[in-house]
């Protein structure tokens, strides 16, 4: 068993099982070789990094993706209106359950957000799981895009740019959201019909910006479905 440091790019190609990687450059912390591809840690957690190639862009506009340092950051330009801006798979069979971890960079300013979302392309009609920051704090909610909440929540969790946890579930019968801020306890915040609104064909993770001024960042480091 080897213990090496050095960067995401130069992870070492030959490992052996039980090999160690220390990142200098990553939104990982360490790796660890399985004996069969490296294990994603950050702050303790196991994460499944998220593949970027599955994706497709949602209303890419001017944004981008890089996924030079691990995970997959996402840069939102500023511009008005409001714009929901991501990357999208085709939603799974139901029943199914979609959780991801993102680190937001969302200046305390209405109406930049991030966050998971369900899409009818048909329509274009968005339903979010979604964190946005605002002058006085931030609030977390589940929204019909551009129409109306079906709830929001006063949180500053957002406001030191922890790490962020986002569930969203089709059970078959109903869509549910979740949060949580340490990837193990989730708390239920909305449940309702699956075909309530929309019935989606497509699930993402998106940046949403509302700002003439101020650019955003979000990056994936977790897309795990179950």
């Amino acid at each position: 068993m080897a213990t090496t440091v050095g960067t995401y790019a130069s992870i070492p190609g030959a490992p052996s099982t039980g090999d160690i990687y220390f990142l200098t450059d990553s939104f990982y912390d360490v790796l660890h070789y399985n004996g069969a591809s490296w294990d994603h840690f950050k702050d303790g957690k196991l994460l499944t990094p998220p593949n970027d190639a599955a994706f497709s862009w949602h209303n890419q506009g001017g944004a981008s993706v890089s996924t030079v340092n691990g995970g997959v950051h996402l840069n939102v330009p500023a511009g008005t209106p409001l714009q929901v801006r991501g990357r999208i798979i085709a939603a799974p069979s139901t029943p199914y359950v979609i959780t991801a971890a993102m680190l937001p960079t969302l200046p305390g300013s209405n109406y930049h957000g991030c966050g998971l979302f369900w899409l009818q392309s048909a329509d274009g009609k968005i339903i979010e799981l979604r964190v946005m920051g605002q002058s006085g704090g931030s609030l977390m909610a589940v929204s019909k895009e551009g129409v109306a909440h079906y709830v929001t929540l006063r949180t500053d969790i957002l406001m030191s740019c922890p790490l962020v946890f986002f569930r969203i579930e089709d059970d078959g019968t109903n869509r549910k959201c979740h949060f949580s801020g340490d990837g193990i306890n989730f708390v239920q915040i909305h449940s309702v019909s699956r075909t309530d609104y929309l019935t989606a064909d497509y699930v993402g993770w998106c940046g949403i910006m509302s700002a003439a001024t101020l650019d955003l960042g979000v990056t994936l480091i977790h897309w795990k479905q179950t």
